[in-house]
């Protein structure tokens, strides 16, 4: 089978198929993209031609490889940090974004929670919940507030009650 692909190889390029490995690697090509390229079922028989004919070319890691790095270039989500400022400055200056006057400064939630040292997922769910209580959206304590002794849950014939199941 190898024989095979080597004399379509090497009719198709008109080169001899080490020729047209070695431009490959060149390129920056990794093993295994050649080996998928010229059209092996698997990559281990390519490696294995290799080994037989003793040949001696530099191929580049699969991590530095052409593929690889337009890989990793074309993610989504991902962004550099000079994408997320630009980002950030271009949603500032959106008139409807909702800004916030707090203490004196008008920003956005986001910009207030990072200010601040509060997560923004902390500070949006205050938010929504009571938009007219800024104090307390922007407070950085606790807001959870236990119950006063001897009430509720706490108190004495709760107590006596839930002993008493058991």
């Amino acid at each position: 089978m190898a024989s095979n692909i080597i004399d379509q190889v090497e009719e198709e390029y008109g080169q001899t198929f080490w020729d047209v490995v070695r431009g490959y690697a060149e390129d920056g090509h990794s093993k295994y993209a050649i080996s998928q390229i010229l059209g092996y079922a698997s990559y281990s028989s390519f490696i294995r031609l290799i080994k037989r004919h003793k040949i001696d070319i530099e191929f580049v890691k699969g991590s530095d490889s052409i593929f690889s790095k337009e890989e990793k270039a074309s993610r989504r989500g991902k962004c550099t940090d000079a994408q997320l400022a630009t980002i950030a400055k271009l949603c500032g200056k959106n008139p409807n974004y909702l800004k916030i006057d707090y203490m004196g400064k008008v920003a956005t939630l986001a910009q207030h929670a990072r200010d601040l040292g509060i997560p923004e997922r902390t500070v949006r769910g205050r938010y929504y919940k009571d938009s007219s209580d800024l104090n307390r959206v922007f407070s950085l304590t606790k807001l959870s507030v236990p119950p006063p002794k001897n009430a509720g849950w706490q108190s004495k014939e709760n107590r006596k009650r839930s002993y008493a199941r058991a």
